[in-house]
Parts: C-alpha cells; sequence; structure tokens
C-alpha cells in the first residue's frame, strides 16, 4: 500500500511539474488531453490512480516522450518522493453536535 502512494506522489509531481514547464493550467492541459480537469487535479494530488493512457496522452500534449516522464517518475521515487501540496479548497463544515 504504501509503494502504491509514493508511486501517485511521485506521478503527482512529474505531471506538475511537466504541466508548468509547458506554460499550461490544469484546464488547458486537461483539455487538450481529452481528460476532466477534476481527473487531472486529482492525479496532480494524488488522489486517484493513473493510467498508461492518461500518462501517453499528457506525454503528448506537454512534449514529452512517454519514456521521459516514465524516467522522471523512477527519478522521483528513488529520491523519495514528495507529497503533494493540496490546494486549501473549500473549508468543510463542522458536524454539528447531537445532543
Amino acid at each position: 500500500m504504501e509503494n502504491t502512494q509514493k508511486l501517485r506522489w511521485a506521478t503527482a509531481w512529474v505531471v506538475c511539474e511537466a504541466r508548468i514547464s509547458a506554460g499550461m493550467t490544469q484546464d488547458q492541459l486537461a483539455g487538450l488531453a481529452g481528460l476532466a480537469t477534476i481527473r487531472l487535479r486529482r492525479l496532480e494530488h494524488a488522489g486517484r490512480d493513473t493510467s498508461l493512457d492518461d500518462l501517453m496522452r499528457i506525454a503528448g500534449v506537454v512534449k514529452l516522450d512517454l519514456m521521459e516522464i516514465t524516467r522522471r517518475i523512477e527519478e522521483e521515487m528513488r529520491r523519495g518522493p514528495r507529497k503533494p501540496v493540496t490546494p486549501p479548497g473549500r473549508p468543510r463544515k463542522k458536524a454539528k453536535k447531537r445532543s
């Protein structure tokens, strides 16, 4: 389980850095890659697994070879992947206490 989470973290960082290097927003990359924006956001925040198909689409849009993306993910894994920064988002409502 822990390795799966680390792989998600590494993939999130690599995709996010590639997107930023390409000068794109999440909406732009998602649209050009044919992905729902929420899917890309979850991927960049390690909230979901990604498919090889997703990575191939993203790689094509940011002008990187799929092998380069996977090499970067592997490198991030070796360094000890960083946990993605989660955006603040909407504050959660506090549950009401029952009497």
